[in-house]
């Protein structure tokens, strides 16, 4: 709530029509959120591999989607686009996806690749 109480960072899907909150970020398809709900779209992202700068230079750089194979790869459980989207829009790149670190957040998945663990998206 804003204005009249604490901001809620919960990741808890907030009912507009039952509560006193004014507005809700989600993340998500427009075709996923309630009926009835105002759908204002954020501008696009960009989804790249991010790892420490140490790895970039490493003993396997990462010059080409291709060299991601020689690294750990970071999952982020919560995501709309993950390493098998990667995958797809790379069809000659072969990842085993199934391997890897998995987090249930996506901000541990980018801590864990700024601490050097390896690659995250």
């Amino acid at each position: 709530m804003i204005g009249n109480g604490p901001a809620d960072f919960s990741t808890c899907t907030v009912d507009l029509e039952t509560t006193q909150t004014d507005f809700d970020i989600r993340y998500g398809m427009r075709r996923l959120q309630p009926p009835g709900t105002m759908v204002v779209p954020l501008p696009p992202e960009t989804i790249v591999p991010l790892c420490a700068p140490a790895l970039i230079n490493g003993d396997h750089p990462i010059r080409k989607t291709r060299d991601l194979a020689f690294h750990t790869l970071i999952h982020g459980e919560v995501c709309l686009v993950g390493w098998r989207e990667l995958i797809r829009r790379h069809r000659t790149v072969k990842l085993d996806i199934s391997r890897g670190l998995l987090f249930d957040r996506s901000f541990m998945a980018i801590s864990a690749a700024v601490d050097g663990l390896d690659v995250c998206l």
